[in-house]
């Protein structure tokens, strides 16, 4: 593995997969062998009310659900790897594959410490139960932040992740953690910030992208996509709350006013979110006292 620190869930499921192709586990080889050991495991396997197994970490699939892999937690659970210390990590049996639904970095943590066999739970339950699992056990894990569960909260078809990612979609913006876009106009940093608006307003977020799309506020040298980190989306929110009556001559007037890279880097970039709020308000208000007799028809007498 090249030298960083997070790995995709993608990036780890190749690295097991090179494993399994130098042992030979794969095919009709890999479906055989692991169909004869959940057998195994239905007869002799069972404690208590759990099915437990022995299997060499390799053998176990990472899903594009998954959460990213800390390397450095794995390593240190691998390279410390106590058997009474860590949790028995839990699996499910999906067209003839083992897929971890919790538990990767002890998983990994034992393919690096070169563990031979680990003790695994299989859970008989379907992939989208899995999903839910994950996720609701992610929320008592105050370490995980949303794009560690982005992508299987997609799969879930929960509507406030789909919702987000199709707003983003729409205007080739990148989300963090997302490797969608080929060539992105910038990055949404802040997942919580779309994925709450898109509960109550997924509206008004597609506005806030838009807008800023527009302004090419993006447009930063080395910053690209800086303009879609939280404090520019916010700041955003409040003037569409702010001005929600007079929306379209917002929009214009930021447009006519507060356009550009250069005016971004010099007016915006070094503001705090608050100084840019009433700096970006000022010139609304300033903007519609000059500009509303030019917007509204003259009423004849």
């Amino acid at each position: 593995m090249s030298r960083k620190r997070f790995y995709k869930p993608m990036e780890v499921e190749t690295m097991l997969q090179e494993r399994r192709e130098a042992e030979g586990l794969t095919g009709d080889t890999e479906f055989k062998t692991i169909k004869a050991t959940i057998e195994t495991a239905k007869r002799n396997g069972r404690v208590g009310d759990k099915m437990l197994i022995v299997v060499p970490p390799s053998y176990i699939h990472v899903p594009d659900w998954q959460r990213k892999l800390d390397i450095s937690k794995a390593q240190k659970i691998g390279f410390n790897y106590n058997k009474y210390k860590w949790e028995v990590p839990k699996v499910i049996y999906c067209d003839g594959k083992l897929i971890v639904a919790d538990g990767m970095h002890r998983l990994i943590g034992g393919f690096l410490g070169g563990i031979d066999g680990v003790v695994v739970e299989i859970l008989e339950i379907s992939e989208q139960e899995a999903i839910k699992l994950f996720l609701e056990q992610g929320t008592d894990r105050l370490h995980m932040k949303p794009h560690d569960y982005f992508n299987a909260s997609v799969k879930a078809e929960k509507p406030e992740y789909v919702a987000f990612r199709d707003i983003c979609r729409e205007f080739h913006v990148q989300i963090k953690g997302e490797d969608y876009e080929k060539n992105p106009i910038g990055t949404f940093t802040s997942l919580s910030d779309g994925i709450n608006m898109c509960k109550a307003n997924p509206n008004t977020l597609k506005k806030i992208i838009k807008l800023i799309s527009e302004l090419q506020w993006n447009q930063v040298g080395s910053d690209e996509g800086k303009a879609f980190s939280a404090k520019y989306v916010r700041v955003m929110k409040k003037l569409y709350a702010y001005y929600a009556e007079h929306e379209a001559e917002m929009e214009s007037i930021l447009k006519s006013k507060c356009a550009g890279a250069n005016w971004f880097e010099r007016n915006a970039m070094e503001a705090a979110q608050k100084n840019l709020f009433d700096n970006l308000s000022n010139i609304i208000r300033v903007g519609l006292t000059t500009e509303r007799p030019k917007l509204m028809p003259v009423k004849s007498a």
